[in-house]
């Protein structure tokens, strides 16, 4: 690919640290709650990748990050490999027609309807059933296993797509169709993102879309990011994810709705 342009201050360091930086954010709201892609992907835009490339090159991270938290929360005994893998096979199919479609259709299309899945979600969430508190989630039916796999399968088109907010997404159907509770449900959560994040980064780095110098700097700030994630998540437990979350939500569905855009209008220059 053709390196973009880049800024008359944008020195190589400057580039790298920053890259590197946003990608710790991202890794550890992402691992703890979800949305760390609306920190990452500003941080590629301002550096002169244009938005389709900033979305394949924010995989890179994600792979990363994603590939630290799995292997933490297993070490730590709330890993669930065999359900991560699983749904991973659900998602990753949708995935891949997901990303393709993203290479055809500009992400900032669907920031408004991405903003209001996310308040859903958020509601979903607050309501969930007290069968999802923090411990062992009791079995459940055959009914709602088939609703979780179909549920992955879309999850895995949109990861596919947009990624920002997926990890909102996935929780949202763990704690209130497979009735896990968040700890547990973010150990599932980083293993399928991992998953479905290996075909989609090659299908986008195969389209030539992914900058691999700022994506490999971002993406070594996503590890460590990662990893701070899940030492927080565990350590912290249900409540405190719950708190990220809610104000994670509230924070991304502002800014993919315009509101933060709208607030600065009205405040003037």
């Amino acid at each position: 690919m053709t390196w973009p342009r880049r800024r008359a201050y944008g020195a190589w360091v400057f580039e790298i640290l920053l890259a590197a930086l946003a990608g710790f954010a991202c890794g550890a709201v992402n691992t703890m709650a979800g949305g760390g892609s609306l920190i990452s992907l500003p941080v590629l835009i301002y550096l002169g990748l244009p938005a389709t490339d900033a979305n394949a090159t924010n995989r890179v991270a994600i792979l990363f990050q994603n590939a630290t938290a799995a292997w933490s929360f297993r070490r730590k005994g709330v890993g669930e490999t065999k359900v991560g893998l699983a749904l991973s096979a659900a998602a990753v199919p949708t995935a891949l027609a997901g990303a393709y479609l993203a290479s055809l259709i500009p992400d900032s299309l669907f920031k408004p309807i991405v903003g209001g899945i996310l308040l859903a979600g958020l509601a979903l969430m607050l309501r969930r059933s007290a069968a999802a508190r923090e411990g062992e989630a009791p079995p459940i039916s055959r009914g709602r296993r088939v609703a979780l796999f179909a549920s992955f399968a879309l999850l895995g088109f949109y990861g596919g797509f947009i990624q920002a907010g997926i990890g909102f997404l996935i929780l949202v159907a763990l704690a209130r169709i497979g009735r896990f509770d968040l700890v547990r449900a973010n150990g599932v959560k980083v293993l399928v993102i991992l998953v479905f994040t290996i075909p989609v980064l090659a299908l986008f780095s195969g389209l030539g879309e992914v900058d691999w110098r700022i994506g490999l700097a971002l993406g070594a700030g996503g590890s460590l990011g990662g990893w701070a994630g899940t030492v927080l998540a565990i350590r912290q437990g249900e409540v405190w994810i719950r708190r990220i979350f809610v104000a994670a939500v509230l924070a991304s569905s502002a800014d993919l709705l315009g509101l933060f855009d709208l607030a600065r209008d009205l405040l003037g220059p």
